[in-house]
């Protein structure tokens, strides 16, 4: 299963929306990576009527946009008709650079998610590859589109460019999906393999779609755009070009959305309607601290995330009830900090679980310290999964989440990283050499060195070890081993 995301219209004249596409592309394939992690490439396409440019290398996502070539591609995304996202997991073929997508063959420009089974039957005749896509777009090159895609067999979600008619091209059958949302602001179209994912990119980019339709394409059908051409309303046109796929063993595929999703348009319906508390106001913090008013200090310690398969497949179906999915990624906006009862060290963060298409419930983010919230509080939202849905007084329903951003670890290593330490002999050390003295752990206990307790640890004369701050305290450990390690400081 692979990934794709991308985005395709006219190039934006005033340098007005890079920002937005920007972190649309790079969220997109940071997020895509949940379906693939062996290769990540870009199609770079800055004229409909030349061959884009390619840019792939054999590594995750994470580590793929931390390239100062992806950054630079990245930078000039308004002046591009279009960026077509892959995140490969290697089916056929080694995992290499040329074996990653986008594939490019003549005028053709592809990513592919599925496996062709007959991919020998659509290259050229003398076309050769390790991998089933690169034989794909030189069929869709050399052969021609509709007789290409009229051969495949297999499950496939299609998207290319094509240099000789300036077009964007997608096409799909029953066992892959894929989504598009028309989106005026770029004045063309954002796609993505899920449509959840979609939503999510576009909410957290601040960009949004007056219809809020979601397209899902029929299957067996030849959508192709013309990014140069715009409906009156602001969307971007397109032909449809109907195919018979091929049969297998006497019997057509079937002629059915994936995952028992209708083909056509989709227009999510609302959640059912949950409290809602306008976290800006006093009175609302107040009535938040109450409802959090019970929770133990022991609670700290357990997770809103269920462990037992029996503990997930409950909370999948509450979840399924409120129109989410288990374990799916979207974004919060955090407003409040409450410590749990007893302690001040960690709590819990809640604010407005938002979605460009559904209207703000309450969320909240379990075991987080003062710390981590102040952080997560700069940024305009933050990457979280969902795990459940907790019930309390009146019926009122909160979602749970988990932080899981990279952009956040980000934030807080740098912010870690202006901080000072003390280190062996009362030195002044940076976040960076504490973490690397302290990889360790306690040289008693082997726990884990927290640096917020920096002040109550103690340091070998040497400083190559340290007692956490627990066996710091305790007089048994201090009688047998204080002789070693320096007082604290």
């Amino acid at each position: 299963m692979c990934g794709l995301v991308g985005f395709f219209g006219r190039p934006q004249k005033v340098r007005n929306y890079s920002v937005d596409k920007r972190g649309f592309i790079s969220q997109g394939l940071y997020l895509s990576a949940l379906r693939g992690q062996d290769a990540t490439g870009m199609a770079f396409i800055r004229d409909l009527h030349q061959s884009p440019l390619i840019y792939k290398r054999p590594l995750p996502a994470a580590d793929f946009l931390q390239l100062k070539m992806t950054d630079k591609i990245l930078a000039d995304a308004d002046d591009c008709v279009g960026i077509l996202g892959h995140t490969r997991s290697a089916t056929k073929g080694w995992v290499s650079e040329d074996n990653a997508h986008p594939f490019q063959h003549k005028h053709i420009t592809l990513i592919h998610n599925g496996h062709i089974t007959n991919h020998k039957q659509v290259g050229g005749k003398d076309f050769d590859h390790e991998v089933d896509s690169a034989f794909v777009a030189a069929g869709l090159a050399d052969v021609g589109e509709i007789p290409t895609l009229e051969k495949l067999i297999g499950d496939y979600a299609l998207v290319w460019h094509n240099a000789q008619d300036g077009t964007i091209n997608i096409a799909r059958n029953a066992g892959r999906t894929l989504f598009w949302i028309n989106v005026p602001k770029w004045e063309g179209v954002a796609f993505c393999s899920e449509q959840e994912m979609l939503g999510m990119l576009l909410s957290r980019n601040n960009v949004t779609s007056k219809d809020k339709t979601f397209w899902y394409p029929d299957p067996h059908v030849l959508f192709k755009f013309n990014p140069n051409s715009m409906t009156t309303d602001n969307k971007m046109e397109y032909a449809t070009l109907p195919f018979v796929p091929r049969t297998t063993f006497g019997r057509p595929p079937p002629n059915v959305g994936s995952a028992h999703i209708p083909a056509g348009p989709i227009i999510p319906i609302g959640i059912p309607k949950t409290k809602l508390l306008d976290l800006a106001s006093k009175a609302s913090l107040v009535e938040l601290a109450l409802r959090y008013k019970n929770i133990t200090k022991n609670q700290a310690k357990d997770s809103s995330r269920p462990t037992t398969e029996k503990q997930i497949m409950k909370a999948s179906r509450r979840l399924k009830a409120y129109g989410f999915q288990y374990d799916t990624v979207w974004a919060i906006k955090l407003e409040a900090f409450i410590p749990y009862k007893g302690s001040t060290e960690i709590g819990v963060g809640v604010g407005h679980f938002t979605h460009a298409l559904t209207q703000d419930i309450v969320a909240e983010i379990n075991n987080i310290s003062p710390e981590i919230y102040h952080t997560v509080k700069k940024m305009p939202t933050v990457l979280g999964n969902l795990v459940n849905i907790r019930t309390y007084a009146d019926n009122d329903r909160t979602v749970c989440m988990e932080l899981n951003d990279p952009f956040l670890k980000r934030a807080i290593e740098a912010e870690m990283n202006s901080k000072k330490f003390i280190g062996p002999n009362g030195e002044l050390i940076s976040w960076d050499k504490f973490q690397a003295l302290t990889v360790q752990g306690c040289a008693v206990c082997t726990g884990h060195i927290n640096e917020r307790f920096t002040s109550s640890i103690r340091w070998s004369k040497d400083g190559y070890e340290v007692l956490c701050h627990e066996c710091a305290n305790n007089p048994k450990v201090v009688a047998e081993y204080g002789q070693f390690f320096e007082a604290k400081h």
